[in-house]
């Protein structure tokens, strides 16, 4: 079989040479962040691991009463971690026949990087919605 007269055969070699091409660079791309510069490394990483525990139920949980300062090119935030590992206030285990508790689960805008301040994020001013004239209802945290 001829190769140079087999069209089906030459764009299936060129799509692999261009996919082998395309996954070379950005392994390479990926290897000189890694290892060149941990700052440049660094600037792409949110989360730092030394805020996190292991944990038997959800693999990794933050670690209660934690503190962290995370520093970007847009924002600087200072975050101190409640009893249980979230960015909010002392939460007591309590009876709760006179509140309800919602919890949001989502990425970097439902945790409020980039707010300064806990109340800014959407999770609180949701809270703060809700509870509005409930006067003698169950509250919302």
């Amino acid at each position: 079989m001829n190769y140079k007269n087999n069209r089906y055969l030459q764009c299936v070699l060129r799509s692999l040479l261009i996919s082998a091409i395309v996954i070379g660079t950005l392994c390479l791309c990926e290897c000189v962040l890694r290892y060149s510069s941990k700052d440049i490394y660094n600037k792409f990483v949110w989360t730092n691991i030394k805020n996190y525990q292991r944990d038997s139920d959800l693999i990794y949980s933050r670690i209660p009463y934690g503190h962290w300062v995370t520093k970007t090119d847009e924002f600087e935030e200072d975050i101190t971690a409640n009893n249980l590992g979230f960015r909010d206030v002392e939460i007591k285990n309590k009876d709760t026949d006179h509140e309800y508790r919602i919890i949001a689960v989502g990425d970097s805008f439902t945790f409020g990087h980039g707010i300064a301040e806990t109340y800014g994020t959407y999770p609180k001013r949701l809270e703060q919605l809700l509870n509005t004239d409930l006067v003698g209802k169950k509250k919302y945290q």
